[in-house]
């Protein structure tokens, strides 16, 4: 089975797949996931033919939904460049709003601290957020399956605000985990040996195959990490930073309705045929 010892996460955004392919019925149009392991990365790719349209956002409710990390120096906070978003206004208001209130922020630990800032700030931001990587739509339930006896919604990305309530919290957080280096190869070789025996094979780019024990989010020694890959496994290198993070969470709060997928349809045709337009000109200007 595809989604056993899969995260929830990544559950909900295989069905949603699944679910966009069965009742998209438009000519030559699929929909991929992509998101693979890492759930930061973008969820659900519009394909037609093989041209990418654009992306979609998985979001099963309550989830979390983008980070900021900021540097605390001097006694006033920054954004930092580790950060995986761009800088913008509503970053820079968010950082404003920590170091005017610093007596509540100013020793964050692992404990999350609320950030009680005005919640259309958050909004746009996550928004910009998903702008950045192409998303146009936002699919969500309240369930990873069996939308027919609950729900499942896709909305414009625009309409964000009209859906979910964000939140946003202030705590220290690890900035990750990264690809397994190949100079780590043996080391991490002899922590599995270590921890599991010998029945397992390690490629040199961090996959791992085994069939015991569940290993998903296990930890070997300090620095390294095992996250479930599909049917596979994935070894990572932690980070050694530990910096204050600004983590933002997702709740819908519409109905429990399936709907939107008309909307949905209408926008991919007009993507295609703007496309189409393009080509030609770009043709004609040729011929």
């Amino acid at each position: 089975m595809k989604n056993k010892g899969l995260p929830d996460w990544q559950i909900f955004e295989n069905n949603a797949v699944d679910y966009l392919n069965k009742t998209i019925n438009l000519k030559d149009v699929f929909f991929k996931g992509e998101g693979g392991a890492n759930s930061t990365d973008t969820d659900i790719f519009v394909y037609h033919k093989n041209k990418k349209l654009f992306t979609i956002e998985a979001k099963k409710s309550p989830c979390q939904s983008g980070q900021i990390v900021v540097l605390l120096n001097n006694g006033k906070y920054e954004y930092s460049e580790e950060s995986k978003g761009q800088r913008n206004s509503f970053v820079d208001k968010i950082i404003s709003y920590l170091n005017n209130n610093m007596t509540l922020y100013f020793n964050p630990t692992t404990a999350s601290i609320p950030i009680q800032i005005n919640n259309k700030i958050l909004v746009e931001w996550i928004k910009k957020h998903y702008e950045e990587h192409g998303v146009k739509f936002v699919i969500t339930s309240t369930e990873i399956e069996n939308f027919g006896s609950s729900f499942i919604k896709v909305f414009p990305l625009e309409e964000l605000g009209n859906n979910f309530i964000v939140s946003a919290v202030l705590r220290r957080k690890r900035s990750g985990t990264g690809d397994m280096p190949l100079k780590y190869y043996l080391e991490v070789n002899q922590l599995l040996k270590e921890k599991i025996g010998s029945n397992f094979d390690l490629s040199r780019e961090g996959s791992l195959d085994y069939n015991g024990k569940n290993l998903d989010k296990t930890y070997l020694g300090e620095r390294f990490y095992i996250c479930k890959d599909g049917e596979k496994y994935q070894v990572k290198k932690r980070s050694k930073t530990n910096n204050p993070n600004v983590m933002f969470e997702l709740k819908y709060t519409g109905q429990h309705k399936t709907e939107g997928f008309d909307i949905l349809k209408k926008f991919i045709i007009k993507q295609i045929e703007a496309s189409q337009k393009s080509f030609l000109k770009r043709l004609l200007i040729l011929v």
